[in-house]
């Protein structure tokens, strides 16, 4: 995933905006650790079911239903200290930060995702390729500034 990594910070680096650059690094992180998770998306999706967050996970999927927000805490429940350690070590960024951006970038990311037909509550695949990825983060990156 080092070419994705190197992607969106090329990316946000054109803008020279601190932000976008850090944003880029934990979609990157998010991406590298959703394809190392056990089980994929689908199980990183039924953790978050699990978390009691399946409300707010089908409304960042669905396209007729406004994005419910989330709580860090919420976020961090639902995820765990664990996953969130590690997107903390991999983007480079502390945990606080990391959840911060999450709460932020998720519900757009999967929003994105499912506007494009790449998941939907019927159709989660296991890993997302960085093509997917790539289209979906430099949007959301473009959109929000």
């Amino acid at each position: 995933m080092s070419f994705l990594n190197s992607m969106l910070s090329m990316a946000a680096s054109f803008s020279g905006d601190q932000k976008k650059q850090d944003q880029a690094s934990v979609l990157s992180a998010l991406v590298q650790v959703t394809n190392q998770y056990p089980g994929g998306l689908p199980a990183l999706f039924e953790q978050f079911k699990q978390g009691g967050l399946e409300t707010v996970l089908k409304s960042w999927m669905s396209q007729h239903t406004e994005s419910i927000p989330v709580q860090p805490q919420q976020l961090e429940h639902a995820m765990g200290s664990s996953l969130i350690n590690d997107l903390a070590v991999k983007s480079g960024l502390n945990q606080q930060v990391v959840v911060q951006y999450l709460v932020q970038l998720l519900p757009l990311l999967i929003n994105t995702l499912a506007k494009k037909g790449i998941i939907s509550e019927t159709a989660i695949p296991e890993k997302l390729d960085t093509e997917s990825i790539m289209t979906a983060a430099l949007s959301l990156l473009n959109r929000n500034k």
